[in-house]
């Protein structure tokens, strides 16, 4: 059984420790690997320095070998098992890609209560609040442009004014659903690393471990994004370099517990050099979303234009607002059913970095029970 937060043992009997305070150190299992380069430890069972005068003999009777104790799994120098186990979502070794998407999907399956609900919260939230910020600066549009003289002055200040306005509600609803994707992947994360030991999440489980995380994942959120977005002034190829870099901080942060700097860095050394592999998983899981999207919203936005009048020629103004609210309605339900996918591809693609790159598969097979290979 491993006391690493996130990674209990399927029979869940060992109950969930509270967060530790700011700065500590993660858990094993969770944080990076100790002192990068470092030598390992001694190999579990290793004769301990001689001590001042002889050990004591075995009691009468044992058997040679006593008080040896057995080489546990996962010890250093202890080999893996020759077979994969596959204790929840994934096999418990590096993923392919296929594995990685069936994985993701999987999790949403097998948990879709806890993270469509979530994903519904976040979605439906950052949608009306965008709907609303985009009837506001219309409404004053109608009142300051379209009330005034065509041609005139004050028709192109009140035209550039609201053009203005325009672009800063887009900048906000930009940041707006970058924050709930955020959100959303932080709480995926808790349920994505329960779903690969083959446990179930509740949604109060998951709140109670990402709860202490809220300030920090809005934190990280604007950094990266201020990053990206100083990266993709100068250039789009860098802010793409910057997006994929970036990518596993916020996993990194709720499951290691880390600062918002340092889930930054976890992310950079996890990514390095696997970029371009890291950057095709998340083109291939977007290119799916993006055909659901368009699954989703094309009907609804027809059935939209066909009740406002689009198709027969008596497009008004009242049916321009309504057009909004069917388009407003697609995103929301597109958001709901594609974002869980797309947090638990994240949440998945971190793991798998951490099983190539720092043998995160030993630890989660000991935290699974899978103690020695099966006689």
């Amino acid at each position: 059984m491993s006391d690493t937060p996130g990674w209990s043992a399927p029979d869940g009997s060992q109950p969930e420790p509270p967060a530790q305070p700011y700065g500590a150190s993660p858990p094993p299992g969770y944080g990076p690997p100790p002192a990068y380069g470092a030598a390992p430890p001694p190999a579990y069972g290793a004769a301990p320095p001689p001590a001042y005068g002889s050990p004591p003999p075995p009691p009468y009777g044992a058997a040679p070998g006593y008080g040896t104790p057995p080489p546990s799994f996962g010890a250093y120098g202890s080999p893996p098992p020759s077979w994969t186990p596959k204790p929840g979502v994934i096999p418990l070794r590096p993923l392919g890609v296929g594995e990685l998407l069936d994985g993701a999907l999987t999790a949403v399956r097998s948990n879709w209560r806890v993270m469509i609900g979530a994903a519904a919260v976040v979605s439906i939230g950052s949608g009306l609040l965008d709907f609303g910020l985009s009837q506001l600066t219309r409404n004053v549009r109608n009142q300051n442009v379209l009330t005034t003289l065509n041609g005139s002055s004050d028709y192109y200040s009140a035209s550039a004014s609201y053009d203005v306005a325009q672009l800063g509600v887009s900048l906000l609803v930009i940041v707006i659903r970058t924050l709930a994707i955020f959100l959303l992947i932080g709480f995926a994360t808790s349920v994505v690393s329960r779903a690969v030991l083959g446990q179930s999440t509740s949604i109060g489980q998951a709140w109670q471990q990402v709860r202490p995380h809220l300030l920090k994942l809005v934190g990280l959120t604007l950094l990266v994004g201020l990053v990206v977005s100083i990266a993709t002034v100068f250039c789009v190829l860098p802010g793409i370099y910057a997006t994929i870099v970036f990518s596993l901080a916020a996993p990194a942060l709720v499951l290691e517990r880390a600062s918002v700097t340092t889930s930054m860095r976890r992310s950079f050394r996890l990514v390095r050099g696997a970029w371009w592999r890291t950057f095709g998983i998340a083109l291939l899981g977007y290119l799916i979303i993006a055909l659901i999207g368009i699954a989703i919203q094309v009907p609804i936005l027809l059935a939209g234009a066909g009740s406002t009048g689009l198709f027969s020629g008596g497009l008004t103004a009242d049916s321009i607002d309504s057009l909004a609210i069917f388009s407003a309605l697609g995103e929301m339900i597109t958001g709901t059913i594609t974002f869980p996918f797309v947090a638990a591809l994240i949440s998945l693609t971190y793991i798998d970095r951490r099983m190539r790159s720092e043998g995160l598969d030993i630890e989660l097979m000991r935290a699974a029970g899978y103690g020695q290979s099966p006689s």
